[in-house]
């Protein structure tokens, strides 16, 4: 009897803990979507196998964010890329949303950065924020990688959290999310 008792009170605990790590979560999440996303314009856009200046994306679209900054193995995430080739494919032929993928590693892991990039060959344009603009600007960005793959819409509000390479049913959310910004701009003209 003694051992029911202790296993009860471990559950509730946990149910607990669990509990307030959703509401922290979910308070993060309100407070990102409240902001607005400012993209640096100093970066450089690694194209294939060359270095490219940054290409001018539309300020007209809704654009995915994927960030990996510094507090993430830069080199792990870029042997993951081609991994998500038929998803890179199927947003960048969205004609209303941009897609950028950007890393922003430390000074001393810059070169290597760029040249296993640069190797990999990878057939998307790649952002690199050599100075960590991004996260200067965007202080709303939490630390949580969850939060660093997101959609934002024209005007630079975050409208979707979620890295929709990472599963179908983020896609389908991603997709879901897409034809709303649509419909929203319909309703706008009119």
């Amino acid at each position: 009897m003694h051992f029911r008792y202790k296993l009860i009170v471990i559950c509730i605990l946990m149910m607990s803990l669990s509990a307030c790590k959703e509401y922290h979560i979910s308070r993060q999440l309100r407070s990102f979507m409240n902001n607005t996303i400012t993209v640096p314009s100093e970066m450089q856009v690694i194209c294939g196998r060359n270095i490219c200046p940054v290409d001018t994306y539309s300020a007209n679209k809704a654009r995915l964010i994927i960030l990996f900054d510094s507090l993430e193995c830069s080199s792990c995430q870029i042997n993951k890329l081609f991994n998500y080739v038929s998803a890179y494919e199927k947003i960048r032929a969205l004609p209303d949303c941009d897609l950028m993928t950007v890393f922003s590693p430390r000074q001393e892991e810059y070169d290597e950065t760029v040249r296993q990039l640069m190797i990999l060959n990878f057939p998307y344009p790649i952002y690199i924020d050599f100075w960590g603009n991004f996260r200067k600007l965007n202080k709303c960005i939490p630390d949580d990688t969850k939060f660093h793959s997101f959609l934002i819409n024209k005007n630079g509000k975050p409208v979707f959290v979620g890295n929709p390479m990472h599963s179908p049913q983020m896609m389908e959310l991603f997709m879901e999310t897409m034809d709303r910004l649509r419909m929203d701009e319909e309703v706008q003209r009119e």
